[in-house]
């Protein structure tokens, strides 16, 4: 059985991700370290794209909290499910406490997905580890 919501969300979510933006983080990581290694290495581009997802679970977020409806000149994560919120009807909350909560879960979902691309090699885990660390600061 298909369910609407689910397909629904992550089609917002992959419309996101594609909706502009530069997406210099993958291409800076991936030249960085053929860079450093002197090699071109297939493993590095999906810590690469988890970057990118890291960073996009920010961008969700961060739109919530500055009550921004619109990223990159399109409607936000969170602000198309409160329009999707309208286009339904949930009678257990408003639209934007929808919205706002579905937003919430999407950059977490971001943040979880990127963290599994970025771990999913064949690196060394205390590499792994402190790269992180630098993505931190």
């Amino acid at each position: 059985m298909k369910n609407k919501f689910l397909e629904d969300y992550y089609t917002e979510m992959k419309d996101y991700f594609l909706a502009g933006g530069k997406r210099i983080r993958p291409l800076l990581t991936i030249a960085t370290y053929n860079g450093i290694t002197n090699t071109r290495e297939d493993e590095i581009v999906l810590p690469s794209i988890g970057i990118e997802f890291l960073h996009n679970a920010t961008l969700i977020h961060d739109d919530i909290i500055d009550k921004d409806d619109f990223r990159r000149g399109k409607p936000a994560f969170h602000y198309k499910f409160a329009q999707y919120h309208s286009k339904y009807q949930f009678k257990k909350m408003n639209a934007s406490d929808y919205g706002n909560s579905i937003g919430i879960i999407g950059g977490d979902t971001a943040f979880i997905r990127g963290s599994e691309a970025y771990f999913n090699n064949s690196f060394a885990m205390n590499l792994n580890l402190n790269s992180i660390r630098y993505y931190r600061q």
